[in-house]
């Protein structure tokens, strides 16, 4: 009798762990209830110390800026970027130490193409959003949902002028763009910052190339394929290349211009349709419409919508429409 009992106690208490652990799952990774508003005057000032007077300052050039009321405990999303699933933020070894995880760089441990995992600090840094609330960071916060340069002569400058040199007289590649962006409702040079983020302006990945890719047993495997988005190149430096060209070939993306359709499309309705329609919500997911958070992000570079941000608003100033009264920034907001 006292045997079955301790059973039961066993169970019970198994019953609990399980309950708790799955309490807590669902809190951090679900969607949680968000908010957003044009009110800059209603931020309350004791609960979000900082954000007022920066937006109010950048409003007098870009006047439609909106704040996301996250609704997440800071601490929390700190946890899931840095602690929960290590790596998910990603820096250079040749950076400073304080960017650095030291558990990581103390154990030799390397993630990807030897890139080290991020340092708590630097997460908490690159994170916060008002020290990105400059003339230039404030376009990791644009919303890209909107059909912005589907004119195929603006397309062709902004490549001319950006010296994208594989790209610039490749007029189906031009069209591609426009067409997508027009299709999708998408902002076109937002789609060209993409791909120079990726690829760069004179690439030598085979995934920009259409060489393929010669080594570690694959001879010259996906060669007339291409992959300018980087979609589903994940791993090491040459899984990267060997994932990112087995998606290309899967999808038929054997020409400069179908892999911007096929690329862009994804983007569009993997990401911008599902709320992550900023640089920022793509490489942090603090908030989107069809899933957990957290582990939806476009890439682990630390830096990438800061870095994507800055190409932009350059391709922004080449015809010269960086000031626009027409686009719409939206700020997140975290609570705590």
């Amino acid at each position: 009798m006292k045997v079955k009992q301790k059973r039961i106690t066993i169970i019970k208490l198994i019953v609990m762990v399980v309950a708790t652990f799955l309490f807590l799952f669902i809190l951090n990774n679900t969607v949680v209830a968000a908010s957003i508003s044009s009110d800059i005057d209603g931020i309350e000032e004791s609960k979000y110390p900082g954000y007022k007077e920066k937006i109010k300052q950048l409003q007098s050039i870009y006047p439609n800026i909106q704040v996301l009321y996250t609704g997440l405990d800071w601490n929390t999303v700190i946890y899931n970027e840095y602690s929960e699933t290590h790596g998910r933020n990603l820096v250079s070894t040749s950076m400073d130490d304080a960017w650095i995880c030291q558990e990581c760089k103390n154990a030799g441990k390397t993630y990807d193409s030897g890139l080290y995992c991020a340092s708590e600090q630097a997460i908490k840094y690159v994170m916060d959003p008002r020290n990105s609330l400059t003339q230039t960071g404030i376009f990791q916060f644009q919303k890209l949902n909107t059909a912005v340069g589907t004119i195929p002569n603006e397309i062709s400058l902004i490549l001319q002028m950006e010296h994208v040199n594989y790209l610039k007289d490749d007029q189906n590649a031009i069209e591609a763009f426009a067409n997508v962006a027009k299709n999708n409702n998408l902002n076109a040079y937002f789609l060209v910052s993409r791909v120079i983020q990726e690829q760069g302006r004179a690439p030598t990945s085979p995934l920009a190339t259409g060489a393929g890719y010669t080594g570690n047993g694959y001879n010259e495997y996906g060669k007339g394929y291409y992959n300018l988005f980087s979609i589903g190149a994940t791993g090491s430096d040459y899984m990267t290349r060997v994932n990112g060209l087995t998606r290309a070939m899967s999808e038929g993306w054997d020409s400069l211009a179908k892999s911007i359709e096929g690329g862009g499309n994804f983007v569009g309705e993997s990401y911008i349709d599902v709320g992550q329609n900023t640089l920022y919500l793509q490489k942090f997911d603090v908030y989107n419409t069809n899933g957990q958070l957290y582990w939806h992000q476009y890439m682990q570079n630390l830096f990438g919508a800061q870095s994507e941000a800055e190409i932009l608003f350059g391709l922004y100033q080449v015809t010269g429409i960086q000031n626009s009264k027409d686009s719409v920034f939206l700020v997140p907001i975290y609570e705590n």
